[in-house]
């Protein structure tokens, strides 16, 4: 573990510095998307094997899920993940859809608008997914 020193733009134009800690985690085959929840949780999208990895605020690995495939508990090449740390949400590429994912991971409900009539409201391969 080590640290990274960056000076960085500070609100009014002046320039501050920023202390990073430098840090690795987990196993990987194709990560994509990290992101923290209210919890302190880091959830890691990995698209090349299809799952979310979920990590304490320790950095120690709590559970992965999903993997390759089209049923409920499957993913394909999954794109991003948002959690308001009560509920997940995971843009899964492939599958043309988001999936909500409860507090223990399980998915409760997907949204595919791939095949609906009303044009507005189609997506076919969802590449991000935010919350506010």
């Amino acid at each position: 573990m080590g640290f990274l020193v960056s000076e960085v733009q500070a609100a009014g134009g002046l320039a501050d510095t920023l202390l990073i800690e430098h840090r690795t985690f987990g196993s990987f085959r194709g990560a994509t998307r990290l992101v923290t929840d209210v919890r302190g949780r880091f959830l890691v999208v990995d698209q090349t094997a299809s799952t979310l990895s979920i990590f304490t605020s320790r950095f120690e690995l709590l559970e992965t899920v999903g993997g390759f495939g089209w049923s409920e508990a499957g993913f394909d090449r999954p794109s991003a993940v948002a959690s308001d740390g009560i509920t997940a949400y995971v843009a899964d590429h492939g599958n043309h859809r988001i999936v909500r994912l409860d507090q223990a991971f399980t998915p409760l409900s997907f949204l595919s608008t791939r095949d609906t009539s009303f044009a507005p409201a189609r997506f076919g391969y969802p590449v991000g997914v935010a919350l506010s």
